[in-house]
């Protein structure tokens, strides 16, 4: 009669211990299912910061496209008061009279030569913010993928944890279920 006393009292310790196990592996799931949550809501972040810097960086290539866009109006005033200091230069040198004065025509050139220069610093100011953007945006995406493999793994942890909390709680059940009708048995007898 000890011994059978003995027997469902062990077993009772043995399934609560086992129901604690349950209790704690379903803690480490739901755990590891909220650190996923948090992986995925800073990867959207850094997905939502790198769609940001994409679009500067096209803004800025935009503007250096615009500001090249105006250099070849400037080179062709330039070559058109060019070929009127040629053409002033053989009238000169046939004995005939400057259409106008070549210092003025010298000195819109190396301006509109300013002008080009300035543009083309400008561009490629344009053009360096772009290449910078980008980086940032490159860098953006590393890190939202980063974060986004986290959080796979911890949700694969979560569902093998729940998977083993479910099992457990299965082989559980039947043995609880097979202690009671030795229970039952026991007490008949």
């Amino acid at each position: 009669m000890g011994t059978s006393g003995g027997l469902p009292e062990t077993r009772l310790r043995f399934f609560s211990q086992e129901y604690a196990d349950i209790q704690k592996l379903r803690e480490r799931a739901q755990k590891n299912a909220h650190i996923a949550m948090k992986l995925r809501h800073k990867a959207s972040k850094y997905m939502t910061s790198m769609e940001r810097y994409k679009h500067k960086a096209t803004i800025m290539r935009e503007k250096s496209a615009l500001v090249t866009g105006k250099i070849p109006v400037f080179q062709e005033q330039m070559k058109e008061l060019q070929d009127e200091l040629k053409v002033g230069a053989q009238a000169v040198g046939t004995g005939g009279v400057r259409p106008r004065d070549q210092s003025k025509i010298h000195l819109r050139i190396r301006k509109l030569q300013e002008k080009v220069v300035k543009y083309q610093r400008k561009a490629a100011y344009y053009d360096s913010k772009a290449s910078h953007y980008m980086a940032i945006s490159s860098v953006k995406k590393v890190n939202a993928d980063i974060h986004e493999e986290k959080a796979k793994a911890y949700d694969i942890e979560a569902h093998n944890d729940n998977m083993r909390a479910d099992r457990l709680q299965q082989a559980t059940e039947a043995d609880v279920s097979e202690a009671g009708t030795h229970k039952i048995e026991t007490g008949r007898a």
